[in-house]
């Protein structure tokens, strides 16, 4: 599993790649302005709705497929799957309905402070970018079918190439309409991604749509029972997401981008990892659960953990080492001020501070739910998000939009650290792992502030981040041969064949 989960992530690096040219666009052309403001709310509503109602379905399908199969068989599996195909889209069809009639709804949740022509602006985008629902919806499921059958690879090429196409439409049209492009690239970026895998599909002989009208709803109900408990933390960290946008909207004028960019050198190299971790790890570990093979369950939650924290290390000493280049690098363009690019260096690296904390909430309960303790991750999923709330309501004066990313990584650790005392295996060889590669974090992420605080400047970004990026590889490199963790093996004998 750990050469797939390499591979894949090779390719969500190469996504990452994209996504980082398309922030920089972003800012050469709208910058921190009203108008990106307007389109990030836009979009974030119809994101929340998303998440609040469809993110339980989502990340627990791959699971609860795998179970229906192992007791039921495959017919079975796949006919119960096309019920709730039909039932999803729907009552997804009805929502975007509505959004279109009564947008002002979701604008009074997220702009309260918005005055009537910027509300104004705010309806017109929700109302362009909300039957994005539907289409964002498919192919959530298909990607999820696909995982469930191993094709792991191929929708993440797939999705590369879409990243790619809408990067290049972006480009094309940014400079003569202006922010539409970004609705009109995301839509098509959908519909591209969406005829792909249905080829997928098709080429799988994976036979989903025929007779889906004449589906039984009632046979769709397995699916959402076993979603029911993630219904309460997905709708409550949408809840802190919208006091989120109310508060940074009630801060100042752009702050709603200022957190955009900043939240993004995190929040997409965590997106590829989390993508790795619920489309390979979860429908592995299910498997073996079921098949009540503990040792390699966690054998292959062991590889997993190792190579994230690896990961983890590699995002939290870049960020914190040099924040400052990568944000002159990506956004010292358009019409940024300086006082807003040294917000965004600021909060980048505090954000980065937070990964480690998301990274084990996550690997935790995603390895909860693969053992059928789906409850559990949803109950303290639940408190994390309850906690961010109350301290972002408590501290917001004090603190202002700076408390969001110590509220993030402070919920998500306390949520993490309930939720390791309930891992499905007891190994004590799990603790000492996550001391040594924890550590190895700590002391990496420390060495490169130093270092960048007393050494390194080149009064380049460029040059700075490939220098951040050498250093890196080698203290990281160093540590691992000192510590003599395990894939020190894998970087001997990868560098025998390189000499041989």
């Amino acid at each position: 599993m750990r050469k797939q989960a390499a591979f894949i992530f090779t390719i969500r690096v190469i996504r990452l790649g994209f996504a980082i040219l398309n922030l920089s666009l972003s800012s050469k052309y709208f910058g921190v302005s009203l108008e990106r403001d307007v389109w990030l709310l836009a979009l974030n509503a119809i994101i929340i709705l998303d998440i609040a109602i469809w993110a339980p379905l989502n990340d627990t399908f791959r699971a609860k497929f795998q179970f229906i199969r192992a007791e039921n068989g495959e017919v079975a599996a796949m006919q119960q799957t096309k019920s709730l195909l039909l039932l999803i889209h729907l009552i997804t069809f009805l929502l975007v309905v509505i959004i279109m009639l009564f947008p002002q709804l979701m604008v009074k949740l997220l702009a309260p402070g918005y005055d009537k022509i910027e509300q104004t602006s705010l309806m017109f985008m929700i109302r362009v970018v909300a039957p994005s629902f539907l289409l964002n919806q498919l192919t959530k499921i298909l990607i999820s079918i696909l995982n469930t059958y191993n094709s792991f690879i191929i929708p993440e090429i797939i999705g590369l190439v879409t990243q790619f196409f809408t990067l290049v439409v972006i480009l094309t049209l940014a400079p003569s309409i202006g922010i539409i492009s970004l609705a009109i690239s995301y839509y098509a970026g959908l519909i591209l991604l969406l005829i792909m895998l249905l080829q997928q599909l098709r080429k799988r002989n994976l036979d989903l749509f025929s007779g889906v009208l004449k589906a039984k709803f009632a046979t769709a109900l397995p699916f959402f029972i076993f979603s029911v408990p993630f219904f309460l933390p997905h709708f409550s960290s949408q809840i802190n997401v919208i006091v989120e946008k109310s508060m940074a909207t009630s801060f100042s004028a752009g702050a709603i981008s200022i957190l955009d960019y900043a939240r993004k050198f995190s929040d997409i190299p965590l997106e590829v990892l989390s993508g790795v971790l619920v489309s390979l790890m979860v429908p592995m570990l299910t498997l073996k659960f079921s098949s009540k093979l503990m040792d390699e369950f966690f054998e292959e939650f062991r590889k997993i953990y190792q190579l994230g924290f690896l990961i983890v290390a590699i995002i939290v000493g870049m960020l914190t080492g040099c924040s400052n280049s990568m944000v002159d690098f990506l956004y010292k363009k358009g019409n940024i001020t300086a006082v807003s690019l040294a917000e965004i260096s600021e909060l980048s690296m505090f954000y980065g501070w937070a990964v480690l904390s998301i990274f084990l909430y996550y690997i935790y309960g995603l390895s909860l739910l693969s053992a059928g303790k789906g409850k559990l991750f949803a109950t303290y999923g639940t408190l994390a998000q309850l906690l961010m709330i109350g301290m972002n309501l408590y501290f917001f004066k004090d603190y202002n939009i700076y408390i969001f990313p110590f509220s993030l990584a402070s919920s998500h650790f306390i949520a993490a650290a309930i939720m390791a005392c309930y891992f499905p295996v007891k190994n004590k060889q799990l603790l000492l792992i996550t001391i040594k590669y924890s550590l190895l974090v700590l002391v990496t992420a420390l060495m490169m502030y130093f270092l960048n605080l007393y050494l390194i400047d080149f009064q380049t970004p460029l040059l700075d981040i490939v220098s951040n990026i050498v250093i890196l590889s080698l203290i990281l490199a160093a540590a691992i041969f000192i510590a003599k963790l395990e894939e020190y093996k894998v970087i001997k004998t990868y560098l025998k064949r390189i000499i041989s």
